[in-house]
């Protein structure tokens, strides 16, 4: 079994120089019916270390942020309490919506628009 190697990249909880590669650079993508593959074999994403999977999770979470603004969502950033934010549609931030749809994730690894 091959390994994973994040030469390059440092987990969150490793320091404060910390860039996170995004998933092309990690050797990942999501396929065509949005699960997490490997770029070159199609292999689902398998555990090695805790490391590997936090900065994993990290490029992921920015996949999933990016896309949730490229279909038209914007990222609101919170600034009463502690620093936070939330997604919202245009019409929420007009203050113009019929609907409206929130995405709200806890304190824990798992994020807006995450599910498994």
């Amino acid at each position: 079994m091959q390994q994973m190697a994040f030469f390059h990249a440092r987990s969150p909880t490793m320091g404060n120089s910390y860039t996170a590669p995004n998933l092309d650079e990690l050797g990942y993508h999501f396929n065509g019916e949005l699960k997490l593959v490997k770029n070159v074999t199609g292999e689902h994403f398998k555990f090695t270390n805790q490391r590997d999977y936090e900065v994993l999770g990290e490029a992921v979470t920015e996949d999933i942020y990016n896309r949730l603004e490229e279909i038209g969502l914007r990222k609101m950033k919170i600034t009463e309490s502690k620093p936070s934010f939330f997604f919202a549609n245009p019409e929420v931030i007009q203050k113009d919506a019929n609907k409206i749809l929130v995405l709200i994730h806890g304190n824990g690894a798992v994020r807006a628009g995450q599910w498994s």
